[in-house]
């Protein structure tokens, strides 16, 4: 998958997978944020995410959102 970039540098997504239920959604996945540190280098952080998502009235609106980090010795809730 190719990296998007944002203002906090360049974000790559990668094991998307979404399922529906009535009107409900739940999206999980990975992605890592590229970015370069004051020094000069280039640094990698990988997360896990999940989402939950509601439909109402046709729209699909954000009910829950969590992140943790994935470091060499496991997952840091962020949020």
């Amino acid at each position: 998958m190719n990296w998007l970039e944002n203002k906090f540098g360049l974000i790559r997504l990668t094991d998307i997978n979404a399922e529906v239920e009535g009107n409900t959604a739940f999206i999980t996945g990975t992605y890592a944020v590229e970015s370069r540190s004051e020094s000069g280098k280039r640094e990698e952080l990988l997360y896990r995410f999940s989402k939950t998502l509601k439909r109402r009235h046709g729209d699909w609106l954000a009910v829950e959102s969590r992140s943790s980090r994935i470091t060499e010795s496991g997952p840091v809730a962020v949020n």
